[in-house]
């Protein structure tokens, strides 16, 4: 709207300019001042849809990465054992979970950086890794476009041959005047392009990115996810975005805190619906064996019948408190598993990242912390059960 007005005025101007007026009283020279200073104007810079010029990686062999009975040990913490998992060619996998379960360790692992405490990675002959860390989307804004994607080097690998990283940029729409220009004087899809080249300049036909997500801007995601979708190979990506692990993912690797690398075929959101249907069977499980039934009594020993007790021990009653706390035992339990349910509802809201990004620490932390007590609440109404049930045993006896 700004540049129509600008152009609008620039086209009535120009008819005043071409009557030929003497710039001699004040008004007039001023008036030939605005239209110089307003032609002189640069337009806005015309954002162009990029096409995904994904640098073509090297073929896969039929093994690109399998791992047997993987575990890892830190500081004395095991992070998680017993994973099995082969990557196969066009999987992209996210792996999700709270921080300090082991994500990142898994990805080192992966790629060689670290030695696992028990177990194998299998890595095929023909498999390359393109690691992309956090420090890798970062931008300096004092180089320029050419001296971000070169570093130093004049070609960047395409395929099975070499171009020079002029004419790559070219193919991420980046003409000769842009090349030569500073990062900070980039337009928002100028950014968007430069960071996607970066990532991409390193080839491989292994991708692994760890929390690409964190200081993006939603136009550089939006690139990066149709990026990341039609690129021929694998991909494994690290995240808390809901949505971006949504657009991306194949298969789901999650750390539950549990020790264990849990796998499921499909997006975030199927893996969350299988996790809360496994939580309502294992609540109606528990509900299930929290009925008591009272053991049978077993015969006595040759020696207890040679020497009997002579008094046998009343089984102990419950205590005011404890009847009051059995009896509101159902609905406490009931009242912790609407606050599980509110927080798994959360994570599955479409609009769960706009609004609780920077709570889902948080959230995990809280939702771990919920689910234990709903452990010991069941284990606590068990026992006092238990009581009840013996005291009512001994007057029916």
């Amino acid at each position: 709207m700004i540049e129509h007005k600008r152009q609008m005025f620039l086209k009535k101007e120009l008819a005043w300019v071409r009557q030929g007026p003497r710039a001699q009283r004040s008004k007039q020279k001023d008036r030939f001042e605005r239209y110089y200073d307003t032609a002189a104007q640069a337009g806005p810079v015309v954002e162009e849809e990029v096409e995904l010029v994904i640098p073509p990686p090297p073929q896969l062999g039929n093994r690109t990465v399998e791992v047997s009975n993987l575990g890892m040990e830190l500081g004395g913490k095991k992070l998680f054992t017993g994973f099995n998992y082969i990557f196969e060619n066009g999987h992209r996998i996210g792996v999700c979970g709270r921080n300090g379960l082991g994500k990142t360790t898994l990805l080192k692992i992966i790629i060689g950086q670290l030695a696992p405490t028990e177990g194998t990675v299998k890595t095929g002959q023909l498999t390359k890794f393109n690691y992309v860390d956090q420090g890798r989307l970062q931008l300096n804004e004092e180089r320029t476009v050419l001296d971000e994607v070169s570093d130093g080097t004049e070609f960047v690998q395409w395929g099975e041959s070499k171009i020079s990283v002029r004419s790559y940029l070219k193919r991420f729409l980046f003409a000769d005047d842009r090349i030569l220009t500073q990062v900070k004087k980039l337009s928002g899809g100028e950014r968007s392009r430069l960071v996607l080249a970066r990532i991409l300049k390193s080839g491989g036909n292994f991708l692994i990115l760890d929390e690409p997500t964190n200081d993006l801007d939603l136009p550089t995601l939006r690139v990066l996810e149709e990026a990341l979708i039609a690129f021929p190979g694998v991909v494994c990506v690290v995240s808390h975005d809901r949505y971006f692990l949504n657009r991306v993912c194949t298969d789901v690797l999650a750390f539950e805190g549990d020790g264990k690398i849990h796998h499921s075929v499909g997006d975030y959101d199927y893996y969350l619906e299988k996790k809360q249907k496994a939580a309502v069977a294992s609540v109606a499980a528990s509900r299930q064996s929290a009925a008591i039934v009272p053991l049978k009594k077993s015969p006595p020993s040759k020696s207890a019948a040679a020497n009997p007790v002579p008094s046998k021990t009343k089984p102990r009653k419950l205590s005011f408190k404890e009847m009051h706390e059995l009896a509101g035992m159902e609905a406490h339990i009931q009242s912790v598993e609407a606050e599980i349910a509110r927080i798994e509802n959360l994570f599955a809201a479409p609009d769960f990242h706009r609004k609780h990004a920077t709570q889902t620490n948080e959230l995990m932390a809280e939702l771990e912390s919920e689910k234990k007590n709903l452990t010991k609440l069941f284990a606590r109404w068990e026992e006092l059960e238990a009581l009840k049930a013996s005291v009512t045993d001994a007057k029916a006896g």
